[in-house]
């Protein structure tokens, strides 16, 4: 089994999916639809979560790190 996620997301899953839509920037997208699936309970592990949006499970767990240190807003910065 992989390593399971524990992260509160305080956004809804709506609120991520349709701010997803509406970003532009494909890192971005990628951000907020694996929290999506987080919040959705569609996927409890890094290794799910990445598959499901084609990042590694590393790079998922960094987002997931960064959402609990800094919120979403820092996480959706793409420099």
């Amino acid at each position: 089994m992989g390593r399971a996620v524990k992260t509160y997301i305080r956004e809804s899953a709506g609120d991520l999916l349709r701010r997803g839509r509406k970003e532009s920037h494909p890192l971005a997208q990628a951000r907020l639809r694996a929290f999506y699936l987080y919040r959705s309970g569609q996927a409890v592990e890094y290794g799910q979560i990445a598959r499901e949006v084609g990042y590694e499970r590393h790079a998922v767990g960094q987002w997931f790190r960064c959402y609990r240190e800094k919120g979403l807003e820092a996480c959706l910065r793409v420099d």
